[in-house]
């Protein structure tokens, strides 16, 4: 017989009390608690009698379904499928022997991981119709663990989908899409990644969004790569993105949506189409958009968006050249072309659609250049917009067109200034501003604008606080030199940020300095800030205008004329009473005797009781024709004019339909995103006329800033850009 000894006997005794304190402690950690559920077969997760619920100390029979948001541990180890909304902010833990399917969302189901929330999982299927939402972090945790996305099944992931670690674990990941109109959807957030051992594999038609910064590369990263046999791509992040450099060499189509700009990694076959989005910015780099060899590839821009090409010979219409090599290219007449290459581009064969130029010029939005090394133009560019040139030159017969059939003005926050629409174009333009002036009695930021205009123009120039920081406005107002001579101040306002003023330019020819400086208002009868209009209801013209104090005025008179010549006027009113005082004061007046489809030149006459006197204006007013019926063909739909152009607060919208239609009038910003719908409805045929006050859907006012107009009737859509300036 074998004895142990006591000694003995204590140190095994010992061993084996702390091996099962630390057994305890172990079950302790992955001990189910109170409020937990697990199912006890297979079947619809709303079978109550499936589940059983811990009760803090044994498993029982489940008296009540569990409840979402579901803040405990769920175990599913059986197939399990679900039909309604649930939402897990605690655990969920779905594993089960071998590979078989554990947790369905089937048509109808939406499941949502929330951000806090984990689920490990064995197998997962996303039947058609079903949706999971992942906010939260998904782990992996057998060998061939899968998760299936059937057509018209959409996984969203803004959280982590990974693999736990551990020998032969990995991930399938699959797209079963079923044609063009049932795709498999898988929607990567911003944060939204997919890394660690396995695959990804989408099939034809699948739709795949990006909105991660680091596009494919991070929003789909497994070890074992990707396959992507004809997947549609959108890339719609908030931030610059890339596409990636795992981004497959061909694909079905691709959405560019970002304001933020999406930069190409290396060159892209397609086979259908490419879609720049309003407000948003395609970089090309110096990759290239290709034709697949089995598809004809077509290249879209809708208006308000942007392309940036570092390509040699930047963009074409035709032939294998430039960054857009597709067989259909539709570059869109109000969008926005920036060429940024580090050696000379060549813009050859380029054309835009729909607006037409009868001179035959290229109608661009936008031209921005940021090339030391210069862009040149071969076809002639009418630009509707700014001619932005950060570095470089542009050069070729560029041209910035005031004519209304194109433009509503030339406006340019970067050059901090902007024209009025007159009909008088200014071409050769090329405008250079900075903050380096010196002198004392002027603010900092000064202009050079180079073009050439005959007649004249309203001009406003903007400038911050910091650029006028050394100056005192107490008691003064500013002046704007062109050269050593001092232009007639039409309106201006030191109170809001930017700061303002606007006057009237006679001719460029060549090469015109402009700087503010500040002019003691010490002697002046009327201080005044402002002097517009707007077309009130009834077709009628209100002039408004504000004085920022008044002493010795006998008052005001207004003046109209038909030409822009003040000897031309007649006088209109009778004498208005001034209120001589030194606060703020607010002044209307109503001008009915205009007739419909005639434009207008208003001055203000301030009267002093010296004698002395004072011209303020012109103001331009364009009176829209009434609406009215018109013979079927002699309008053509479209937006006519939106006035005035920069406006606040009110804007005019005159439109025209062919024969009478369904209309929709909305307000888009930059970014792409509808503010408001100022019409919708059947209209008749004729001219149409919406006074806008410049807010939103809400009634909320809108911030300065550019917005698009776009009008649709039948089959015609129409855009229009207009600038609000508080």
């Amino acid at each position: 017989m074998y004895f142990i000894s006591a000694t003995r006997l204590d140190s095994r005794l010992r061993i084996a009390i702390l091996a099962a304190t630390f057994l305890f402690c172990l079950l302790g950690l992955s001990a189910q608690t109170a409020g937990d559920y697990r199912t006890k077969w297979a079947g619809n997760f709303d079978d109550l009698a499936r589940w059983e619920f811990h009760n803090g100390n044994t498993w029982v029979n489940a008296t009540t379904l569990p409840a979402t948001p579901f803040t405990g541990t769920l175990y599913i180890r059986h197939q399990t499928d679900l039909y309604r909304n649930f939402t897990v902010l605690g655990n969920i833990i779905i594993a089960g022997n071998g590979n078989s399917i554990r947790f369905r969302v089937m048509d109808g189901g939406v499941f949502t991981l929330a951000p806090a929330a984990r689920m490990e999982f064995d197998n997962i299927y996303i039947a058609p119709g079903g949706v999971l939402i992942n906010n939260g972090t998904m782990t992996a945790t057998v060998k061939n663990s899968a998760l299936s996305i059937q057509a018209n099944g959409e996984l969203i992931n803004n959280g982590i989908i990974n693999t736990a670690t551990g020998n032969q674990i990995s991930l399938q990941i699959t797209m079963a899409s079923s044609g063009v109109d049932n795709p498999a959807i898988f929607t990567s957030g911003p944060e939204g990644s997919v890394s660690g051992s396995g695959s990804f594999n989408a099939n034809y038609n699948s739709v795949i969004n990006i909105a991660n910064p680091g596009g494919v590369d991070e929003a789909l990263h497994l070890s074992e790569g990707n396959s992507f046999a004809g997947a549609h791509f959108t890339f719609n992040g908030d931030t610059p993105q890339i596409t990636g450099s795992t981004m497959p060499p061909s694909a079905l189509g691709i959405v560019f949506s970002n304001p933020a700009g999406t930069a190409l990694s290396q060159d892209i076959n397609i086979v259908n189409e490419v879609l720049v989005t309003p407000g948003s910015t395609l970089n090309f780099g110096f990759s290239v958009l290709k034709r697949d060899y089995y598809g004809a590839g077509v290249f879209t821009m809708t208006a308000g968006s942007t392309i940036y090409t570092a390509h040699p010979q930047g963009i074409s219409s035709s032939m294998d050249h430039g960054s857009v090599q597709l067989t259909i290219r539709n570059f869109n007449s109000s969008a926005n072309y920036g060429f940024n290459g580090q050696e000379p581009q060549e813009v050859e064969d380029f054309q835009t659609q729909p607006a037409v130029d009868p001179e035959g010029r290229v109608v661009v939005g936008n031209l921005i250049v940021e090339n030391e090394a210069g862009v040149n133009f071969s076809n002639p560019i009418l630009v509707e917009g700014t001619v932005v040139v950060n570095t470089g030159t542009a050069t070729g017969d560029v041209q910035i067109d005031g004519d209304e059939s194109f433009v509503d003005g030339i406006n340019s926050s970067y050059y901090y200034h902007s024209f009025e629409a007159n009909g008088n174009p200014i071409r050769n333009y090329r405008p250079q501003t900075d903050n380096g002036n010196q002198q004392q009695s002027q603010v900092r930021r000064r202009w050079r604008i180079t073009g050439q205009m005959m007649g004249s123009k309203r001009v406003t120039f903007y400038w911050d606080a910091a650029d006028d920081a050394h100056l005192d406005w107490s008691g003064s107002r500013p002046v704007v030199v062109k050269g050593n001579t001092t232009l007639t101040t039409l309106a201006y306002d030191l109170a809001s940020e930017p700061r303002w003023i606007t006057v009237q330019v006679s001719e460029l020819e060549g090469r015109a300095n402009f700087a503010i400086g500040i002019e003691s208002d010490d002697t002046l009868p009327v201080e005044l800030s402002a002097f517009d209009m707007v077309l009130s209801p009834g077709n009628k013209v209100r002039l408004r205008w504000i004085s920022q104090s008044e002493t010795a005025l006998t008052g005001y008179l207004i003046y109209r004329s038909t030409t822009e010549n003040l000897q031309d006027a007649i006088l209109i009113s009778s004498l208005i009473e001034p209120t001589n005082s030194s606060q703020t004061s607010y002044y209307n007046f109503d001008d009915s005797t205009v007739q419909p489809g005639t434009t207008y030149y208003y001055w203000l006459q301030s009267l002093d009781l010296d004698g002395g006197n004072q011209y303020h204006g012109p103001i331009r007013a364009d009176l829209p024709y009434l609406d009215s019926p018109s013979t079927p063909g002699t309008l053509q739909t479209g937006l006519n004019r939106a006035y005035p152009n920069p406006f606040n607060p009110d804007l005019t919208i005159s439109y025209s339909l062919e024969r009478s239609s369904d209309v929709k009038l909305d307000v888009y910003n930059l970014r792409g995103q509808m503010i408001s719908r100022l019409v919708q409805g059947s209209k008749s045929a004729g001219t149409h006329n919406y006074v806008w006050n410049g807010t939103d859907s809400r009634g909320q006012s809108l911030p300065s800033g550019s917005y698009l107009l776009v009008l649709e009737a039948d089959e015609h859509r129409s855009v229009r850009k207009v600038t609000l300036l508080k």
